[in-house]
């Protein structure tokens, strides 16, 4: 009895760290809606952290409102494929609008940053449900020889020099 007496504290200090670092990757995740962009006549979602209207599938795939998802094979390519795949009216998202997306990184030594993966972070999850594709981004098109791969399967990302190796899907953001 007085073991469990002494547990007590610990288990619920515990317990209040793992709350603390699930509202860390969560904060911000409440308001989001999915809608049919008049502009463009795509379905777009709103990320929450920053107002940024992104497609609500990557290139490739469609929005099906009933079932409520995306239907299809997301397109997978190349750089110089991926910085020109987004429909009219968006385009190819920044390094930081897929950090926006993504839980705050946490620092290991298996990738640039590491990220929560989509399906671990609340915001990403109720934007693009359980996505574990593969983004490439680069800063600007003029600095397109180091690229950075967001994997959301992980949560790893990765800079690279070698742009033309890396075959990713595409997301993107309205204009």
């Amino acid at each position: 009895m007085t073991t469990t007496k002494k547990m007590l504290p610990a288990v619920g200090a515990l317990l209040s760290l793992l709350a603390a670092l699930a509202g860390a990757c969560d904060a911000g995740m409440h308001d989001y809606e999915v809608y049919l962009d008049d502009e463009t006549g795509q379905w777009v979602v709103d990320n929450p952290r920053d107002g940024i209207p992104w497609l609500r599938c990557p290139v490739g795939q469609e929005w099906l409102v009933e079932p409520s998802r995306c239907e299809g094979t997301a397109d997978l390519l190349v750089f110089d494929q991926a910085k020109d795949a987004c429909p009219p009216g968006f385009s190819w998202p920044d390094n930081g609008a897929f950090a926006s997306v993504l839980c705050d990184p946490v620092d290991v030594s298996s990738c640039d940053a590491q990220y929560g993966s989509c399906s671990d972070c609340a915001r990403c999850r109720l934007m693009f449900e359980i996505d574990k594709g593969r983004y490439v981004s680069a800063a600007s098109d003029e600095q397109a020889d180091s690229v950075t791969v967001y994997d959301f399967a992980t949560g790893c990302a990765s800079s690279g020099d070698q742009p033309d190796s890396v075959s990713s899907n595409v997301r993107c953001i309205k204009d």
